[in-house]
């Protein structure tokens, strides 16, 4: 059998004694596979979902000067910014900057109103993974904070 890397990251964790070794295969016509997007986070990613779930993989440009809209999300997004200066307000008023390699969970939930924009001077490319409750939409509009506070 010969090992084939799977993608250039792949052979480099192998090579570095990384925990994704190459795959083997008896195949004359192994698979091909490329990575997308890759990033890496700090915090603690914790997932639950229940029930039926749609799974969409996503490519999202926000142009410069760029904004979302204030929104949430009724099921759990993981991004990675591919390109860019991504800046996230939440609605408790955090900030968080994602920049090109970062990798990020935004919760579900109305509890988790947030816009992203883009701060930069190059579109903001995100690769994202919607998990979401099936026949939901990715995304619901929200009112930005100081429309809440005045309702």
């Amino acid at each position: 059998m010969t090992a084939i890397p799977i993608s250039p990251a792949d052979s480099r964790r192998q090579n570095q004694g990384g925990s994704r070794p190459a795959l083997e295969y008896e195949s004359p016509c192994p698979p091909l596979a490329h990575d997308i997007a890759g990033g890496t986070t700090h915090d603690p990613i914790d997932l639950h979902v229940q029930g039926e779930v749609d799974l969409l993989i996503r490519e999202i440009t926000i142009p410069v000067g760029g904004t979302t809209g204030w929104h949430y999300h009724p099921g759990h997004v993981l991004g990675v910014v591919e390109q860019g200066t991504l800046v996230q307000t939440c609605a408790d008023g955090r900030t968080r900057v994602f920049r090109r390699g970062d990798a990020f969970l935004q919760p579900s939930g109305q509890a988790n109103v947030h816009e992203g924009r883009n701060v930069g001077d190059d579109p903001v490319i995100v690769h994202a993974t919607c998990l979401s409750p099936a026949d939901y939409p990715l995304a619901i509009p929200a009112l930005p904070p100081s429309s809440r506070d005045e309702t």
